[in-house]
């Protein structure tokens, strides 16, 4: 055999060769990218899963709830949280005046709560943090004096 002949049965063999390889590298990129995907939707659904914002329940005093957010405990039991975090408070109030002013230093639950306050003389704006473990209760509050 001539060697011209040679090249020319070898070539379908090469390019059938160079497309089955290049086929083997295509679906080895669309798993890899299929499987990532679907590793960031399952992440996107547990951080979804996890955190949440709750409807505020009805404000027992002279005020309103302006948010609750619950981490990894259900909104039910955070709504009826912070109606005990605001008995607490107004328990807990040193003016025999009004019992609007005070804060919760005991634990409720255990959870550990720490609040930041910003307060003139006619209202206090809260943002309250409740923590037990990896649970987590946000609210924020409007109080009026």
């Amino acid at each position: 055999m001539s060697s011209t002949h040679r090249i020319i049965r070898l070539w379908p063999l090469a390019i059938l060769a160079c497309i089955s390889m290049a086929a083997a590298v295509g679906v080895v990129a669309v798993g890899a990218d299929a499987k990532t995907s679907s590793t960031k939707k399952s992440a996107k659904k547990s951080t979804k899963r996890v955190t949440r914002s709750c409807k505020a329940p009805k404000y027992p005093g002279d005020g309103y709830f302006n948010e609750i957010r619950a981490t990894r405990i259900s909104c039910s039991y955070s709504r009826k949280f912070v109606v005990r975090f605001y008995k607490c408070r107004t328990r807990s109030s040193k003016s025999s005046r009004t019992n609007k002013s005070g804060r919760c230093t005991t634990r409720l639950s255990r959870f550990k709560c720490s609040e930041r306050r910003n307060s003139i003389s006619t209202q206090i704006a809260s943002t309250v943090t409740c923590r037990r473990g990896k649970s987590r209760i946000i609210h924020s509050y409007q109080q009026n004096l």
